[in-house]
């Protein structure tokens, strides 16, 4: 047949809205969207699965491109941006699909050009880039890159296996302080990697104003987070609701941290709340010298108990170990924190562990109960204090009784702490003290190896040990410190069994301060 029709094969690509296009073009299972009058028109075309090749050029979206129920598709546009013109609940959306792969694509989510975000809106979410649900499993992006994020870029929600790397994010600054993350997974299975991202906010003084790289909660697969870049993230949100870097919300287990960069974070960098079997590794951190809250909060949290309903309510087996934090501006009240928020929630087994931190009031803080905490080989400069650990207030009796409550096995070793001229805090600081004595156990206080030098402290003692409780007074044990500028180094009340054995304190006038009281047997020995 001769004419303009010549060479073609009486094909036609999949879908009734397809243009008549050359066999040689391109295989049966690759799609064009220049074939078809609309993207979602080339979208339905992936009945069988296939690759999906849009152009490059821009692409305006005013409704959702749906992805239903497809298998084994690839969407790849090198050069293509697809455009947000109007607030919309998602740019690409993803339900019940498996392996899916998404490559070479540029998303513009819209903000600073449609209408703002405001305190009504919350918690909908808009012009999320991709956003996937309703048993979605394997889907992968790779080489995207996410700009103006309006909401979240990337939501996987009821889903399994997700993997996103070597992606570019970046956030405008904007007035909202709700829903501001860059990828967001919630009640997620599978494993799950995001690595080799680079996460970008927007310079401010505002942490309520920054995004939150990652955030996750009901997460029962296992997680990588590695070797990912981040600046001006993390933040405190409208809702006096803290978010990190990196944010395990909720629930999650098998987590881990490693090696990733993050600088000029306005509030927290990791926050592991109510988590199972969670690595923060070697990660690099910097805390904004800019913000208007100073000091508050800190760069990692291990927080207990917040959520008595979910499966794992108590934090268990968390490792923080090898990292590096620099707070140059004092801005954090303490740089690693473990918290909980009801007696029966101490969190188990958790170990912090040679970390180079720099800056802030405090370099660790524990509030409320615990049981098994490690804090050892950490080199510590340029604080007021090394660690303070405290009953805790306002706990609630949601998951066990006062009475029921365990401070037990702290230890505090081969720490190298330098506290910086004037500080006014105790360096070391154990204290469940309260009227009345509290009712719960306290075991055993291990302080060994460690060194504390201090240039002109405000205060005489170094190590402050008070107990009161009620049931159990616990045991204390200092041996082979070195404690430099402090007078009285210790202060004892209220422990059945102290031990202070070959410690040095330089210059000491006398090894227990005044106030030392109640301390049952005491056995203090070769100490200089």
């Amino acid at each position: 047949m001769a004419g303009p029709a010549a060479g073609l094969a009486g094909l036609v690509a999949a879908g009734a809205v397809a243009l008549a296009t050359r066999e040689e073009d391109h295989p049966r299972t690759m799609i064009k969207v220049s074939d078809f009058p609309t993207l979602q028109d080339a979208v339905n075309a992936l009945e069988s699965g296939g690759e999906l090749l849009i152009p490059p050029g821009s692409h305006p979206l005013a409704s959702p491109v749906r992805f239903r129920e497809l298998k084994n598709i690839r969407v790849v546009g090198h050069g293509a941006t697809l455009v947000a013109t109007k607030r919309i609940v998602a740019l690409f959306a993803f339900t019940a699909c498996s392996n899916v792969r998404m490559e070479g694509l540029a998303f513009d989510q819209g903000a600073n050009r449609i209408a703002a975000y405001a305190a009504s809106d919350y918690p909908t979410l808009y012009n999320v880039a991709v956003h996937c649900s309703g048993g979605c499993d394997g889907v992968s992006i790779d080489g995207c890159s996410f700009s103006r994020l309006y909401t979240v870029a990337i939501y996987f929600k009821d889903s399994s296996s997700l993997r996103v790397t070597g992606c570019d994010f970046a956030s405008p600054l904007q007035p909202q302080g709700h829903h501001l993350e860059f990828i967001l997974l919630q009640t997620f299975a599978g494993d799950c990697g995001i690595s080799r991202n680079g996460f970008s906010g927007a310079a401010t003084t505002r942490p309520d104003r920054s995004p939150a790289a990652v955030a996750m909660s009901g997460g029962t697969g296992r997680i990588a987070i590695e070797n990912n870049r981040a600046q001006w993230c993390g933040r405190n949100n409208g809702d006096a609701h803290r978010l990190g870097v990196f944010d395990v919300y909720a629930d999650c287990r098998n987590v881990t941290i490693r090696g990733n960069q993050a600088y000029d974070c306005l509030e927290q960098f990791a926050r592991l709340s109510t988590c199972v079997d969670v690595q923060v590794i070697a990660n690099t951190v910097t805390i904004s010298r800019f913000a208007s809250m100073a000091p508050a909060y800190s760069a990692i949290t291990v927080e207990s108990g917040s959520f008595p309903a979910v499966p794992n309510a108590v934090c268990q087996r968390i490792r923080i170990e090898g990292n590096t934090i620099v707070d140059a501006a004092n801005r954090q009240a303490f740089m690693i924190g473990v918290l909980a928020y009801d007696w029966g929630a101490a969190p188990v087994d958790v170990r912090i562990a040679r970390n180079l931190l720099t800056g802030s009031q405090r370099a660790f803080y524990v509030s409320g109960p615990f049981d098994s905490l490690e804090i050892s080989g950490n080199t510590v400069r340029d604080v007021e204090q090394l660690i303070e650990s405290t009953r805790g207030e306002g706990l609630t009796a949601a998951l066990g009784a006062q009475s029921n409550a365990r401070f037990a096995r702290l230890v505090v070793d081969d720490n190298d702490a330098t506290i910086r001229p004037g500080g006014t805090m105790v360096p070391v600081s154990v204290s469940i003290d309260s009227v009345p004595p509290f009712t719960g156990s306290v075991g055993s206080v291990h302080f060994q190896r460690n060194r504390i030098k201090a240039q002109a402290p405000a205060t005489t003692i170094a190590v402050n040990i008070i107990v009161n409780a009620r049931k159990t007074q616990g045991e204390f044990v200092a041996r082979n410190n070195v404690i430099e500028g402090y007078s009285t180094p210790f202060l004892i009340r209220s422990v059945a069994r102290a031990t202070l054995v070959d410690n040095q304190a330089p210059g000491h006038t006398t090894l227990l301060n005044r106030g030392s009281s109640r301390y049952g047997v005491l056995e203090a020995l070769r100490n200089r």
